[in-house]
């Protein structure tokens, strides 16, 4: 039985140019001291965590819990040490919970714990086909807020948003005083533009909770959606100042500064993005759109565009169709126009679930390739310099010939 699970984890999900923040984050890296360390893992049921003499049970430990550090055969997590030999990491939780199930099929809980990894592993469809069960067969009624919360938040990555709006105004009915409930529909309206529900949301959330850094960001994306920029600003600089390592602030200021035309200040909070997080591709896809797709000219820069776009695509193992597409725009400013129109068709194919703005942008970066032209991207554009940027000229092929990311995209089928 699990007794302490919060739904404690962030899914991270683009809109345009900037991040919103679920509390259900989805990539963790490894130290180099040991590959366990930093990693999320699960619990056996047979567990027995230990603080000095005392002992305590696999579910007095929130999962999923992150390894913080390891002593030969023994791993710190969360707040115990447990044996190694009792943890279930996110690559072997979906094989672990299905032969629990095999046991017993009737589990909410190994429905529960195997819908979590197949959220960790951006397994969406999956996850909510868990989740489902996992309500089916719950025996513990009071914790169903959180499990509804997390099948929302499927939900809203597969963009099913008015089946994550039902999840996650269910979970505030069942549990109305959680401010991180609050927080997550208000991301879900936001993606609906349903503007002035989603702050009262946030609202509700920093009333709750004032220290709530995820919401505070999150309201400022729905200011900056509403393009009230300076107001989007306060609520970022409110939430670095609560937590200063909250790289979706960053990622969103960056966003912020870039429509201000106050390009420096955007790449500096990316870069703040990628030494918060390194293991997480944001910091690197945004930076690599400023130099291939800004409307300021002087501020593009080929080939910095390429390596930073390899890199954010290395980081998203290849599945995250937004960094393909910006790979695509920067071999386009290298003038590699085959190879751009090669990945920016790639990117399409891995947007399986594509919202209609996404469409029309995507369709927009393919003509512009096939024509031998370079993409200005609006959404990390100031407004003069989108309107000084529409008619530049095309860049010729740089006659160094570049490397070809590792590894293909070709060789990755996306999920």
């Amino acid at each position: 039985m699990i007794g302490n699970y919060t739904g404690n984890f962030v899914v991270a999900r683009s809109v345009g140019g900037i991040v919103l923040a679920f509390s259900i984050a989805i990539s963790s890296g490894a130290s180099a001291d040991d590959d366990l360390v930093g990693q999320k893992v699960f619990l056996k049921e047979s567990a027995r965590p230990r603080v000095g003499n005392k002992t305590l049970v696999s579910t007095d430990i929130s999962i999923p819990a992150i390894v913080s550090k390891v002593d030969g055969d023994w791993a710190w997590v969360g707040k115990a040490w447990v044996k190694r030999n009792e943890l279930v990491t996110i690559e072997e939780a979906p094989a672990y919970y299905t032969r629990a199930l095999n046991s017993n099929p009737n589990s909410g809980d190994a429905y529960l714990c195997r819908g979590l990894a197949w959220m960790l592993k951006r397994e969406y469809t999956n996850a909510v086909k868990d989740y489902t069960l996992a309500i089916r067969f719950s025996t513990n009624p009071p914790n169903l807020f959180a499990v509804y919360d997390a099948r929302g938040a499927a939900y809203h990555a597969l963009h099913e948003h008015k089946k994550a709006l039902a999840d996650m105004t269910e979970a505030i009915r069942l549990n109305p005083a959680i401010a991180m409930l609050y927080n997550d529909r208000g991301c879900v309206l936001t993606s609906l533009d349903e503007h002035q529900k989603a702050d009262a949301d946030f609202v509700e959330a920093i009333r709750l909770d004032p220290k709530l850094a995820l919401a505070w960001s999150n309201r400022a994306t729905n200011w900056t959606k509403l393009k009230k920029y300076d107001r989007a600003l306060e609520d970022f600089d409110k939430a670095l100042k609560l937590d200063p390592k909250s790289w979706h602030a960053h990622v969103g200021r960056g966003y912020v500064w870039s429509k201000q035309g106050r390009y420096g200040r955007a790449l500096e909070d990316w870069d703040e993005t990628i030494q918060i997080a390194p293991d997480l591709p944001w910091g690197y896809m945004n930076k690599a759109r400023i130099w291939s797709t800004c409307g300021s000219l002087s501020e593009r820069d080929g080939k910095q565009a390429l390596e930073a776009a390899k890199q954010a695509c290395e980081l998203a193992h290849w599945d995250e169709w937004r960094c393909v597409s910006v790979l695509a725009c920067a071999y386009a400013e290298c003038g590699k126009f085959d190879e751009a129109i090669k990945y920016q068709k790639k990117a399409i194919e891995m947007d399986r679930n594509p919202e209609e703005a996404d469409k029309k942008k995507c369709a927009k970066q393919l003509a512009d390739f096939e024509a031998h032209r370079a993409y200005t991207d609006p959404d990390v554009t100031s407004e003069q310099d989108e309107e000084d940027g529409e008619n530049r000229p095309s860049p010729e092929a740089d006659p160094d010939d570049f490397d070809a990311p590792k590894p293909a995209v070709e060789e990755k089928t996306p999920n």
